[in-house]
């Protein structure tokens, strides 16, 4: 699916991250140095209005998103797989997460990362908050 500008110049892809996690805030605000062409709207799970077709608040609080469009909705390794292919700069290292093999480092890497998110940002707050929602 191609990565066209919506109607009024909107970005094309929504990308969801969890704002109350630093480490997550600080991987988006590098990221969005790349959006040269200002593609992804970058959203905070917190304050998306409503969770994208196909997902739930439930899917947002879990892993970060990128909606290309309505129900095309890639998680965690898959959508920084895509987001990176997207932008110019980052081509090449979203290129070698296409190789033969890369999803099964990747998925269970990021599924750690994101998992263990608040611990690793140092936020205790956050962390008590995450461990009641699995709970």
């Amino acid at each position: 699916m191609p990565n066209t500008l919506r109607p009024a110049g909107q970005p094309a892809w929504t990308f969801y991250y969890d704002a109350e996690c630093v480490t997550c805030a600080a991987a988006v605000k590098w990221l969005r140095r790349f959006d040269w062409r200002n593609r992804i709207d970058w959203t905070a799970a917190q304050a998306a209005a409503a969770a994208p077709l196909g997902l739930t608040r439930d899917d947002l609080n879990r892993s970060a998103y990128l909606v290309c469009a309505p129900g095309d909705n890639h998680e965690g390794f898959f959508a920084f797989r895509k987001l990176m292919t997207a932008l110019p700069a980052l081509f090449p290292l979203g290129a070698l997460m296409w190789l033969p093999g890369a999803r099964f480092i990747g998925v269970p890497v990021y599924r750690l990362i994101a998992d263990n998110r608040h611990r690793i940002s140092g936020c205790r707050i956050s962390a008590q908050v995450n461990d009641r929602r699995r709970a």
